[in-house]
C-alpha cells in the first residue's frame, strides 16, 4: 500500500507491505497505518510513567502479566484524562497520575478535593514553566531573535 499525505507542498510518501487478505478494503488498511502514532504514543508513555521498562521477568508469564498490568494502569489513567478533559484539557499523563497516586491514598477524598487538588499541580506546573522562561531568557539574553524568512 501506497500513502500520500494531503499537503500541498512536498507530500509525504509512505510505504506498507501488508499480509491482509486482498478482500480487505483499502479505507480499512489506511485506518490502520494511520493509527501506528497511537500505539508509538502508548509505549512512550508506558514506558516512562508506567514501569513497562521495569520488568525482571525470565519467563513469558510473568513478562505476560507484567506487560498486561501496564495495559490495564495505561487504560485506566487514559479514562481518567478522559473523563476530566473537558475540565482540565490540559491535563498530561503524568498530571493524571499524580492525581491518581494521591487519590487512592485517601480513599474518603471527595470530588470537590480531587478538583482542587488537580487546580494545585496545573497551578504549580504553571508556575514552575514561567520561572524556567524566566531563567531561560535571564541565561540567554545575548541572542537576538533571527527572522525565519
Amino acid at each position: 500500500m501506497i500513502r500520500r499525505s494531503l499537503a500541498k507542498k512536498n507530500p509525504e510518501v509512505k510505504y506498507y507491505v501488508s499480509n491482509a487478505d486482498e478482500q480487505t478494503p483499502l479505507e480499512a488498511m489506511a485506518l490502520v497505518s494511520g493509527t501506528r502514532w497511537r500505539v508509538e504514543e502508548y509505549f512512550e508513555e508506558a514506558k516512562g510513567e508506567l514501569g513497562m521498562a521495569d520488568y525482571e521477568a525470565r519467563a513469558w508469564t510473568s513478562w505476560h502479566h507484567h506487560m498486561s498490568l501496564v495495559a490495564l494502569a495505561h487504560l485506566f489513567v487514559t479514562l481518567t484524562r478522559r473523563d476530566v478533559k473537558e475540565e482540565f484539557p490540559e491535563l498530561t499523563l503524568p498530571m493524571a497520575m499524580r492525581l491518581l497516586k494521591s487519590t487512592m491514598s485517601r480513599p474518603t477524598l471527595t470530588e470537590e478535593d480531587a478538583l482542587r487538588l488537580t487546580q494545585y499541580h496545573l497551578h504549580r506546573n504553571a508556575v514552575a514553566r514561567k520561572a524556567h522562561r524566566k531563567s531561560w531568557r535571564r541565561k540567554h539574553n545575548k541572542l537576538k531573535p533571527k527572522p525565519l524568512l
